[in-house]
């Protein structure tokens, strides 16, 4: 009996190569992350009582930066944990592709709340001057808003990307090239 060697479609190639290039990425950001908690945390632990007085502006980046190194190290393990299914999924193994597309969903989610976390942000950021007291010409609330809304454009802009990865991961041409070479293609050939 001759064995069918299955051809790799194109479709599994690119988003293969994707998500292997996305991994190495998130690899290198996630080492980057550490490289600059290193250099940030001595910093705040040395931060001056003048830095008190600009909590109410700067608190978004106070909470992001004490979680830094844990955020960086958990980009290295996703990044590891995308490279390497990635290499499984150019090789054609069926779980490779449902670990890729939950990847995707969480990718997605991710985008989301932290978008959705800067955007909130924002708005509190630029509106605790008024909550202190200050005047503030008016363009201010058209600045509060444009900011609100290229936050919300960026998520939008963010999560395409991967909604169409999982879009693709659920298609007919990566679901079948994804299937047992005894499965039939065709209900009929069975």
């Amino acid at each position: 009996m001759e064995l069918a060697i299955r051809q790799r479609p194109s479709a599994v190639t690119v988003i293969g190569w994707i998500f292997l290039v996305a991994g190495a990425l998130m690899i290198l950001m996630g080492l980057q992350g550490i490289i600059i908690y290193s250099i940030v945390k001595p910093l705040a632990t040395r931060a001056p009582q003048s830095l008190e007085q600009a909590k109410p502006l700067i608190w978004p980046f106070l909470l992001i930066g004490r979680y830094l190194g844990l955020l960086a190290i958990l980009k290295i393990l996703a990044g590891v944990i995308i490279l390497i299914t990635s290499i499984q999924f150019l090789k054609l193994r069926p779980w490779a592709r449902v670990v890729l597309e939950l990847c995707s969903w969480l990718g997605a989610l991710i985008v989301i709340v932290f978008g959705t976390f800067l955007t909130i942000a924002w708005i509190a950021t630029t509106t605790s001057l008024w909550r202190a007291g200050a005047e503030l010409p008016g363009f201010i609330v058209v600045f509060v808003g444009i900011g609100a809304l290229m936050a919300s454009i960026n998520v939008a802009v963010f999560v395409v990307p991967f909604a169409a990865l999982i879009v693709f991961l659920r298609g007919k041409t990566v679901r079948e090239a994804f299937k047992p070479a005894h499965t039939p293609v065709n209900p009929q050939e069975s």
